[in-house]
Parts: structure tokens; sequence; C-alpha cells
């Protein structure tokens, strides 16, 4: 996985912009932010690795629910009551809806129906107490990436198989939802190398969203970096960076296309900006291997690369795109 920080400065070693230019670096943020969500959105969004879940509260006699702020979309909710969990249907015709408020269902801990308005899911019955838990599984709204990575702190303690990290200083409440690494350099109390997401974070402690796989640290200084990463699995971190480059060459050199034309086909094979019908390079990868949460032995057939037409198999896929 690449961090916010690597991510940046790549694109900018690859434009030739230097970190110290203000102007043309907030550029390329802009133009890397957009990027990491148009690859998010292709496939409407669908993509395994944008899924979440939000647990809210039930409250007496409240019909309606603000959709969480980290939700896009809606996939679908249900509600937990003590070990009983109800799957209420939904509701999408507003039709359908006013026939079911007709009903006057009154309130009740056992939810029927669910309909979405005004950014707010609308449960019916009412629920009648706080006794449940809604939980909206949905797709994550991507946000900007903005802080730059955190080197300064060390890690002190932390077990195998542990999900607690001491910490010498600097965390944050902020932390939770960034990723944390404790450097390997293959001797004790180092890390693993791997990156962990945080759930949460205090001045001196983060604790991990799953646990910790390495070998235990115990009174050591192990060096860490804390950073934001991109939701985008770590096969195509560079798809957002090839796109990055390319639209800042496009548009800081537009009489010589050649070479971020070279970045558009690494990206998707050309195909976003006119220079093929089918879609390629690293997105292309992406829409082959990332269509699925869990690995199956069969290997179906995918749709075209023009985005129409029979299912095809392909044989391989050119890693630089062309």
């Amino acid at each position: 996985m690449k961090s916010y920080t690597t991510l940046r400065n790549l694109a900018a070693t690859n434009t030739k912009v230097l970190t110290t230019d203000t102007t043309n670096m907030a550029l390329l943020d802009q133009y890397l932010n957009d990027s990491i969500r148009t690859v998010c959105n292709i496939r409407s969004g669908k993509w395994w690795f944008l899924q979440t879940v939000t647990n809210v509260a039930t409250v007496a006699s409240q019909q309606g629910y603000s959709i969480p702020a980290g939700i896009r979309k809606i996939i679908d909710i249900y509600v937990t009551v003590g070990t009983t969990v109800y799957t209420p249907t939904p509701v999408y015709s507003p039709e359908h809806w006013n026939n079911i408020l007709s009903a006057q269902l009154g309130e009740s801990d056992v939810p029927q129906y669910y309909f979405i308005q005004d950014n707010k899911v609308l449960i019916e019955p009412t629920p009648s107490s706080t006794a449940g838990t809604i939980t909206f599984r949905g797709r994550k709204q991507v946000r900007d990436l903005t802080v730059a990575d955190l080197t300064s702190s060390t890690v002190t303690t932390i077990a195998n198989g542990g999900t607690v990290i001491t910490i010498s200083a600097g965390g944050l409440a902020s932390m939770a939802g960034k990723y944390i690494r404790i450097t390997s350099t293959g001797v004790d109390n180092t890390g693993d190398g791997q990156w962990y997401e945080i759930a949460s974070a205090t001045a001196t402690t983060v604790t991990l969203v799953a646990p910790y796989e390495g070998t235990a640290i115990a009174a050591g200084t192990a060096a860490c970096v804390i950073a934001e990463m991109s939701p985008i699995p770590e096969a195509y971190d560079m798809a957002p960076v090839y796109r990055t480059i390319a639209l800042y060459l496009s548009t800081n050199n537009p009489t010589d296309p050649k070479v971020a034309n070279t970045y558009w086909r690494l990206y998707d094979g050309g195909q976003e900006a006119g220079l093929s019908p089918m879609v390629g390079g690293l997105v292309g990868q992406m829409l082959e291997n990332e269509g699925e949460s869990i690995e199956g032995a069969y290997v179906p057939p995918v749709g075209s690369r023009n985005l129409s037409g029979p299912p095809y198999y392909e044989s391989y896929q050119n890693a630089s795109g062309f």
C-alpha cells in the first residue's frame, strides 16, 4: 500500500513538479483525489473494497435516521434487537410507501419496511424504544487525502495477536481510519512492515482494527509511519497516480500529447482519453480481478472491453497497458 505522501510524491516526480511548489502541488492533490474517486466510481462504485457498515441506535418514536456521513449509497439495512436480527423489506416506490403509512402500523421494535428519502432511512413500524441497533451496509464515501505521513512516533510495545500498540507520542483521535506500519529491519523489537488499519487512538495508544501478526515488541523504539490511504487495493495504487500525471501533462503541454498519452494508456489503456475503445492498463486489470470479494475456483468470462458486446475470455493482461 502506498500512503498519501508517497502517491503525491510519485505524481510530483513524474511531472517534474517540486514539492515546494505549493501552487502546482495543490493542483496535483486535486487531480489525485479526483482520480481516486474516479477509479472508485468505475462499475458504479460496486467494488467489494468500498463496502462498509455503520451502526446507529434506534430512538423511541423516531421514524427517520440520517444515512451515516461515511456512506455514499445504501446497499441494505438490518435491525438487531437483543439477539434477534430483523431484515425489513426495502420499499422503492413512493406510492407503495404512502400505502404503508396509511396502514398506520404504529410503533414496534420489529421493523417490517424501510424507505430512503431526503438522505434518511425511514422505518415502519416506527421503533418503539432504544433497544435496537440499525446496521447500515453501504458503499464508502471516499474522502480527500490531505494529511502528510506522520513519522515522528516510535512503537514501544505490541503483542503478537494484540490490537493495542503503545507509541512514544503524537497519537490523535483523528487517526481512526488511517493506517500504521511498524518498520521491519529484521532484528528484534521491530515490526513486520505491514499496514494495519487504526480503529482509535489517544496520545500514546493506537488500537488496531485487526490483530498484529508480527513478532512482539517489548520496551522497544521501533520506527513507524502513520498515514492516510486510498481505499483502492494495493495492486492498483498507481492507477490514480497515472491519471493524475496524464491530466497534469495534458493541461500543461497540450501541443505535445505523447507523454500524457503514455500515462493514459498505463491508467486504462487510453479508453477515458479516447485513445482506445477498450479498457486496459491497471484499470483493466482491476476490472478483471476485483469484481468479487471471495476468490473462487471458477474463472467466469468478463464483459467486453468496449463496455458492450458478448462476454469473452482474455488469455493475459499486459501490465504496461499497451
